[in-house]
């Protein structure tokens, strides 16, 4: 029985390793590997250096243009702006500042009478029916919001 553990060197039983290990290490032939590549040396380098590549790739084009085609849209409101529409522009805004001061006044008024009624004992209807009679309601000085309320009722008249 103790024949059967040990190795024997002239043995080729599984109990000698050697042939295996010099097996593992013979490099294979030049002819061979190079026109038949290895599926172990061949994937994974092609994986790896082509794929990574050809997704960043894209990427830098696409992000690079986007910011050229929106400067370029920029550039051309920009240079449509002519001094005329630029003054035009800060002429409608000083109006329309005009405008919001005018109704804030007008509120500022409209409240002050609504107290003095009140301290005068009227009640709540009231003050409503005086301050309607003698407030009208505004008129809406924002045609682009609402173009079809004011237009009908200018028509109408």
């Amino acid at each position: 029985m103790s024949e059967e553990h040990q190795p024997n060197k002239d043995d080729d039983s599984e109990g000698s390793e050697l042939p295996d290990i010099d097996l593992r290490f013979i490099p294979p032939r030049a002819p061979t590997s190079a026109a038949v590549p290895t599926p172990s040396t061949s994937v994974p380098s092609t994986a790896s250096t082509s794929a990574p590549p050809k997704k960043k790739k894209p990427k830098k084009n696409l992000s690079s243009m986007r910011p050229a085609t929106r400067s370029s849209a920029r550039a051309s409101r920009i240079q449509k702006m002519t001094t005329e529409d630029l003054y035009m522009k800060s002429i409608v805004s000083k109006q329309q500042s005009e405008v919001t001061r005018a109704r804030a006044e007008a509120s500022e008024v409209k409240v002050a009478f609504m107290k003095e009624l009140r301290e005068h004992g009227l009640t709540l209807a009231e003050i409503e029916c005086k301050v309607n009679a003698e407030f009208p309601p505004l008129a809406d000085m924002d045609h682009d919001k609402g173009d079809d309320s004011p237009n009908e009722s200018d028509d109408s008249l």
